[in-house]
């Protein structure tokens, strides 16, 4: 959803139900990256195709990723990532994400640099709704993101570092 929508749908639903809190979620700067999108660059969905279900992945494969996240979480990212290897082996190689194609379209620079134009739009949008609203804003992520750092792409579930799980933390009194 563009992030125009999402602001235009909060104000609305703000305005409705004055008072009350909330929660507004934009998807950027997450992929798919609109800046790429409006020239035609990145991975070609049909219509209605959801990537994940592209992804087969089968229960073992996911019993093994919940064990390695939990190691990963309990232990730290050296000693949890040991610890999964011992238990449940490597990672299989899986197929490659959107965001890991666009790489490979328009390098690594490129990926960052739609990310970041990604981000700006969003911003922009988040500018406007702040305008319209009042009392205590709170501004934050839920996650952050690998763009080819460590040779990964997105937010793998298993890997538990700094870049992935320190969110920003911005508060707006109006």
């Amino acid at each position: 959803v563009h992030p125009r929508r999402v602001t235009k749908s909060a104000l609305r639903i703000i305005r409705k139900y004055h008072g009350k809190r909330f929660i507004i979620h934009y998807l950027q700067p997450h992929y798919p990256y609109l800046s790429l999108a409006a020239r035609g660059i990145g991975p070609k969905l049909r219509k209605g195709e959801i990537w994940w279900v592209k992804q087969k992945r089968n229960l073992w494969d996911r019993v093994k990723g919940f064990i390695r996240w939990r190691l990963v979480d309990l232990f730290g990212y050296e000693i949890g990532r040991k610890l999964a290897i011992k238990l449940v082996g490597y990672p299989t190689p899986s197929i490659p994400s959107c965001v890991e194609l666009v790489a490979r379209e328009v390098g690594i620079e490129g990926l960052r640099k739609a990310y970041e134009d990604n981000l700006r739009i969003v911003l922009s949008y988040v500018e406007r709704l702040v305008r319209n609203l009042r009392g205590k804003i709170v501004i934050t992520a839920d996650h952050g993101e690998f763009l080819g750092e460590r040779g990964m792409y997105e937010h793998p579930t298993w890997v538990r570092v700094p870049e992935l799980i320190e969110v920003p933390w911005l508060e707006v009194e109006r």
